[in-house]
């Protein structure tokens, strides 16, 4: 019965627009991946995430309230989690701002290269000590 507003499109090359006709992004990842790249392409749209407690799912998401994490195979949370966010328009703007501010912060490539060149610093001090 969902079949008129939920559309299974198969692989897509370019997500940005999808992602700008999209409320929330649902992540139920359950044992395929550590960290999704899907989340912080979500996050970059201003996406409220609700994605699964897999993996690096929880720390993509941190102490923001750029998403909620929901246990992996809990389809009763993640359904409270998805209407929660969207039938609180408040509640959506503040996680939209959250997402933003998460993956501007965190996840943009310049700032990933940051943090990779930081962890290359530490282990080439730890090994001249």
């Amino acid at each position: 019965g969902l079949s008129d507003i939920v559309k299974m499109v198969g692989f897509v090359s370019d997500m940005a627009p999808v992602y700008r006709l999209l409320r929330i992004h649902v992540n139920c990842s359950c044992g395929t991946e550590t960290s999704c790249l899907a989340i912080s392409e979500g996050m970059s749209a201003g996406l409220p995430t609700v994605a699964s407690d897999y993996g690096g799912n929880p720390a993509m998401i941190g102490n923001s309230e750029a998403g909620m994490i929901i246990p992996v195979g809990d389809a009763e949370a993640l359904a409270d989690a998805i209407c929660r966010i969207a039938s609180d328009q408040v509640v959506e703007n503040r996680m939209s701002d959250a997402a933003l501010e998460r993956y501007w912060g965190h996840f943009t490539a310049k700032r990933m290269a940051e943090q990779t060149e930081d962890v290359y610093r530490l282990v080439l001090m730890k090994r001249e000590i």
